[in-house]
């Protein structure tokens, strides 16, 4: 429903002669008018924005009959998904600093196993692509403890003090070694899936 504005035009006459006018209707009109347009222009960019979104989510994700239980996780182009976790794994060896680099650049962390059920969740995919050694988000800090890139110390691998070796390469998804950080090695990179529903 719209509300119709009425201005006045009040001319008040001095004894000089002089006319006063207190306000300009031309330029209220205008102003009136242009607010309307943007509002009507943003109305119209969202709904296209929320049909484009609609349409992406029943070309990529799956339908279900129980729309409590609907989910629909996405991942970035030549990642991995598995249970909720997207997995990048590279191509090239770097050494440990610039994988880390490597992961940050794409909005995610190298591995963390923070969980035993994440290294049954990843089985599958070592023996896929045959992985030996690769780089995971574990260092050793301050000559102290193991302790993983999100700043939690190691709980499942409890890998041994290490003087020389700051950074833990994965053998094989069975057991992580301290290594020397400039060695070069294949990585994983990890982040959270994007559940496509939370912005339908």
């Amino acid at each position: 429903m719209t509300e119709e504005i009425t201005y006045a035009d009040l001319r008040f006459h001095h004894e000089t002669g002089h006319t006063l006018n207190t306000l300009k209707p031309e330029n209220k009109d205008s102003e009136v008018i242009q607010v309307y347009q943007e509002q009507e222009d943003t109305l119209a960019k969202n709904e296209n924005l929320t049909n484009a979104l609609k349409n992406i989510k029943n070309s990529l994700c799956l339908t279900s009959k129980d729309s409590q239980n609907a989910s629909c996780m996405l991942c970035p182009v030549n990642w991995l998904y598995i249970n909720g976790t997207c997995y990048y794994l590279s191509d090239e060896e770097l050494s440990w600093g610039p994988s880390r680099r490597f992961c940050a650049h794409r909005n995610s962390t190298l591995l963390v196993i923070n969980r035993k059920e994440e290294m049954e969740d990843l089985s599958n995919l070592f023996k896929k692509h045959s992985l030996d050694y690769v780089w995971i988000g574990l260092e050793f800090k301050g000559g102290e403890k193991w302790t993983w890139i999100d700043n939690t110390v190691d709980t499942i691998f409890n890998l041994r003090e290490s003087r020389t070796s700051k950074c833990a390469q994965l053998y094989r998804l069975n057991t992580p070694y301290p290594e020397n950080c400039d060695q070069q090695f294949l990585f994983i990179c990890e982040k959270k899936a994007l559940d496509m529903l939370m912005f339908i």
